[in-house]
């Protein structure tokens, strides 16, 4: 006969982190969709040459800096990506299968520096006329991108700032604009590269035949945790279903998991917690999906 062990007993340990868990990674797509693009390639650009230059350097080292992206080149030398609003493609070359192209326009990059008068009073009761600068640099840049295929993806305009109040010369100036270039060059990354996370999802602890298999695999590698969802293979108990289901997601067998988590939640007898961990794995196996994984 089947046993369909209730969730309910294991809900508030769940719940508060009492219980041991299964460290998952998850793969949050970026807001352009790259299609689970991995190689991203800098082309030449447009705007000032020194910014230019600066901010594509800037862009390259942000990109190799992402986990997501395995490979970077920069063709700012050797080529430059062309657009045509819906269409895109290289100057010179042809474009290389599997990769996102990036071109970072320089639209401004530029320093403010302004002064003010504020007075202050004096420990003798006098008051004093300060004068305090400031610089503002501001730059803004166009990212255009595109994919293997020549379809433009997306073109975005962004903008970093930095402000520095005190004494302003030439380093002070120039210290400010490489902050405000490096911060728009972050966020412009951070438009195109999915973002990685880990989420512990904890374990079901109330069947110890289970908790046999599946203790060893909770600090364990890859093939531990592969081995611990082979032995629970075929065992009817609720905690070795969803004990399963976490085990699989863990090594990014999410098409195998989701089945088992669905089954594990019908038939717990503590539903909202039950949807909220299928909820939660539906959601990391559609990013994983649109991320080609």
């Amino acid at each position: 006969m089947r046993h369909t062990a209730a969730l309910a007993p294991a809900v508030f340990a769940l719940a508060t982190g009492c219980a041991p868990s299964i460290e998952v990674d998850h793969w949050q797509p970026a807001a352009v969709d790259l299609a689970g693009a991995r190689h991203a390639i800098v082309t030449d650009a447009f705007g000032r040459d020194g910014s230019v230059d600066a901010i594509g350097g800037m862009g390259l080292d942000a990109l190799r800096q992402s986990p997501w992206f395995t490979q970077v080149t920069d063709l700012r030398s050797r080529d430059r990506l062309e657009t045509d609003g819906i269409e895109a493609w290289l100057r010179h070359g042809t474009m290389a299968a599997d990769a996102v192209y990036l071109r970072f326009d320089v639209y401004e990059d530029l320093a403010v520096v302004s002064a003010h008068e504020r007075a202050v009073e004096q420990p003798d009761g006098s008051v004093a006329i300060v004068v305090e600068e400031q610089v503002v640099a501001t730059t803004l840049l166009a990212l255009t991108v595109a994919d293997h295929d020549g379809v433009l993806v997306d073109e975005l305009e962004l903008e970093g700032r930095h402000e520095v109040v005190g004494p302003v010369d030439d380093a002070v100036i120039a210290g400010a604009m490489e902050q405000a270039a490096r911060a728009a060059v972050a966020v412009a990354v951070a438009e195109v590269a999915p973002r990685r996370d880990r989420v512990d999802v904890p374990v079901d602890e109330r069947d110890e035949a289970v908790n046999r298999i599946v203790r060893p695999a909770v600090d364990g590698g890859f093939m531990a945790r592969v081995a611990a969802a082979d032995a629970l293979a075929g065992l009817t108990q609720t905690p070795a279903i969803y004990n399963r289901a976490v085990l699989l997601e863990s090594v990014a067998d999410h098409e195998a998991a989701l089945p088992l988590y669905r089954e594990a939640a019908r038939a717990a007898d503590a539903p909202d917690f039950a949807e909220a961990v299928l909820a939660a794995a539906e959601a990391r196996a559609a990013d994983a999906a649109a991320l080609g994984m």
